[in-house]
C-alpha cells in the first residue's frame, strides 16, 4: 500500500507530459511571424484600393457640347430655312405653335418639332452678320453649302461620341469589383464570414482538397485567412509587421473585426507600389491566377494561396505555423484540382469592364479633339459666306480697259519694224514711207478679230466664253486682269477638280477656299476613323 501511494506522483506526471504532448500545440501555436505572405498580399490589396481609384467621367467640356448642339442647329436651319424663318417668328412673337403641324416638313413634325423649335432659338439670337451667313450659305450663294454640309455631318458624328451611355461602363466596372472585394454588390457597412463552419479550417480551407467556405466567396475572407490571428494560432505577422488581432471563426456570420486593421494595412504597408492611378486589373487578375499554381508544402500540392509551412504535406490552412500547415487559403475542389474562387472570376469581369471603360474615355477625349477641330473648319466656311454675291462684270468695260493698254504699248513702238512684228496686241505703222518715229497705233480691226476668235472657243457661232475662260490662249490679258491688287486670273495648270489638270491656260486665280476646304476634309476623315 505504501508504494503504491508512492507511485501516483509519477503515474499523474506521465499522464499529463502525454497530454500536453497531444493538445497543446494547437492550443498555443504560433502563427507564421516572417512575412511570409507579404507578396499575396500586396496584390489582394490592390485590388482593394483599387476601388477608390477608379477614375469619374469627367464628361465633355462645355466648349465641345455647344459645338456640337450648334452643328443640328446649323444643319437643320441649312435644310429648312424658310420653315426654320417662319418658325423663328414665332419664337419672337412668344408664341408656342402659331404654324399648324400639317404646313410644317416632315423635318419638323411631331418628336422633331422641338428640334426645330430648338433651331429657330438658336437663329433668333445670332446676332445678324452671323444670320446673313446662314442665309447665304442655305442659298448656296457661294457654292460652299456641300462642304458645309459634310462638315456638319462630320461634327454631328463626333457629338454623339463624346456624349456619355445611359449605362455608365463605369458603373458596371465598380460593381465588378465591389463583388469581387466584398461578396456582395455593394460595401456593407459590417463584413462578415459568409460561409458555412466552425472553425478556421473550414473558413479557409481543409487538407488542401476542399475550398474554404468563406474565403472563395470574397477577397476580404481570403485576406482575413491569410493575415489574422485566432485564439489558436496567435501572432499572426504573415501580413505586415504589427500582429494582427485574433479573428472568431467559430460560426457563419461572424463579424470580420480584423478588416479595418487589415485594410489601413493595405493603404500603408502592401509591398506593391502605391500609385493614384487605377492599376491595371488584368494584369492583377493574371498575378493573382499565378499564385493558385505556386507549389505547397513537401509533396507540392497547388490550389493555395498564403504560406504553408514545410515539414510536411500541405494541409489544413488553420493559421498554425506548424509543418504542413499555415495562414493561407485553398481553392480546390479534391487535391491538385484548382476551383477557380468566385471572387476570382469577379475580377476577371472588371478586368474587362476596365479595358471598355478606358477605349470609351478615349475614343471620347479624340472625338472631342476632332470635333473642336471640325468647329473651326466650319467657322472658316461659314466667314466665307459673310461675302455679298459676287456681281457679274460690265459688259465692255474690261474690254474698253484691256484696249487701253493695247493703245499705249504700241503707241510706245517708235520703228517701223517693231510696230508690224509685234503681235499681241497687233500693231500698225501709219507712215510707210518713214522707218522712225511715232506712227505706230493699234490695229483695231485684229483686236476685234482675235477677240471674236476667244469667244467662240474655236467653234464657229459657239457662244462667248465667261470668267478667266474668256482670255482663251492670250497668256498676257490672262495675266492682266486684275482688280486693283488681286489677281482675278492666272497662266497655271489645273488642281484637283478643274478641268483638264496638265494643261497650262487662263483660269481662276484664287485658290484660298480650295485649302480651306482640304483642311476641313482632312479633319472630317481623321473623325470618320472613328466609325
Amino acid at each position: 500500500m505504501c508504494n503504491l501511494n508512492k507511485q501516483k506522483p509519477a503515474m499523474l506526471l506521465l499522464a499529463l507530459t502525454r497530454i500536453l504532448t497531444l493538445a497543446p500545440n494547437r492550443i498555443a501555436a504560433a502563427g507564421p511571424g516572417k512575412g511570409e505572405n507579404r507578396h499575396a498580399f500586396g496584390l489582394l490589396c490592390e485590388v482593394v484600393t483599387a476601388l477608390s481609384k477608379i477614375p469619374e467621367d469627367a464628361g465633355p467640356s462645355g466648349d465641345a457640347q455647344e459645338a456640337a448642339q450648334n452643328a443640328e442647329h446649323i444643319s437643320l436651319i441649312l435644310s429648312e430655312y424658310k420653315t426654320i424663318t417662319k418658325l423663328t417668328d414665332n419664337v419672337a412673337a412668344g408664341a408656342k405653335s402659331t404654324t399648324a403641324g400639317e404646313e410644317l416638313p416632315a423635318a419638323c413634325q411631331e418628336q422633331n418639332r422641338a428640334k426645330c423649335t430648338g433651331a429657330a432659338e438658336y437663329l433668333k439670337k445670332l446676332p445678324d452678320e452671323e444670320k446673313l451667313k446662314l442665309k447665304h450659305a442655305a442659298e448656296d450663294v457661294h457654292g460652299l453649302t456641300s462642304k458645309l454640309n459634310h462638315t456638319l455631318k462630320q461634327m454631328k458624328s463626333a457629338g454623339k461620341l463624346i456624349i456619355p451611355a445611359e449605362s455608365s461602363k463605369r458603373s458596371t466596372l465598380k460593381g465588378h469589383l465591389t463583388q469581387a472585394i466584398y461578396g456582395e454588390p455593394n460595401e456593407p457597412p459590417t463584413v462578415t464570414l459568409k460561409g458555412a463552419g466552425s472553425n478556421r479550417q473550414t473558413h479557409c480551407g481543409t487538407g488542401g482538397t476542399a475550398r474554404g467556405t468563406s474565403a472563395k466567396l470574397s477577397i476580404v475572407a481570403t485576406l482575413t485567412c491569410l493575415c489574422a490571428s485566432d485564439a489558436s494560432a496567435t501572432t499572426n505577422k504573415a501580413c505586415f509587421k504589427t500582429p494582427t488581432g485574433n479573428q472568431d471563426f467559430s460560426a457563419s456570420g461572424r463579424p470580420i473585426t480584423v478588416w479595418t486593421a487589415i485594410q489601413k494595412a493595405c493603404e500603408t504597408e502592401a509591398a506593391t507600389t502605391p500609385t493614384k492611378a487605377l492599376p491595371d486589373l488584368g494584369t492583377l487578375h493574371r498575378q493573382i491566377t499565378a499564385l493558385l499554381y505556386e507549389p505547397k508544402g513537401d509533396d507540392g500540392a497547388i490550389g493555395f494561396i498564403g504560406a504553408v509551412t514545410g515539414g510536411n504535406s500541405a494541409g489544413d490552412c488553420d493559421g498554425a505555423e506548424a509543418g504542413g500547415t499555415g495562414a493561407c487559403a485553398t481553392f480546390t475542389s479534391a487535391a491538385n484540382t484548382i476551383e477557380i474562387p468566385d471572387w476570382l472570376n469577379k475580377l476577371k469581369d472588371a478586368a474587362n469592364a476596365q479595358a471598355e471603360h478606358t477605349a470609351a474615355m478615349r475614343a471620347a477625349a479624340l472625338a472631342e479633339t476632332q470635333l473642336m477641330a471640325l468647329n473651326e473648319s466650319l467657322t472658316t466656311l461659314l466667314q466665307l459666306n459673310a461675302k455679298p454675291p459676287s456681281k457679274a462684270p460690265v459688259p465692255g468695260s474690261q474690254t474698253a480697259q484691256k484696249q487701253e493698254v493695247a493703245e499705249k504699248e504700241c503707241n510706245n513702238l517708235e520703228t517701223k519694224t517693231d510696230c508690224n512684228q509685234h503681235k499681241n496686241p497687233k500693231c500698225k505703222w501709219t507712215k510707210p514711207n518713214v522707218e522712225a518715229g511715232k506712227y505706230c497705233e493699234l490695229n483695231e480691226t485684229k483686236v476685234t478679230e482675235q477677240a471674236t476668235q476667244t469667244g467662240q472657243d474655236g467653234a464657229a457661232g459657239a457662244p462667248a466664253a465667261t470668267g478667266c475662260a474668256r482670255h482663251g490662249t492670250d497668256k498676257t490679258a490672262c495675266e492682266n486682269d486684275k482688280t486693283g491688287d488681286k489677281q482675278n486670273c492666272a497662266w497655271r495648270k489645273g488642281k484637283e477638280g478643274e478641268p483638264e489638270p496638265e494643261k497650262e491656260m487662263c483660269r481662276n486665280g484664287s485658290f484660298l477656299l480650295n485649302k480651306q476646304f482640304a483642311l476641313t476634309v482632312v479633319s472630317a476623315a481623321f473623325v470618320a476613323l472613328l466609325f
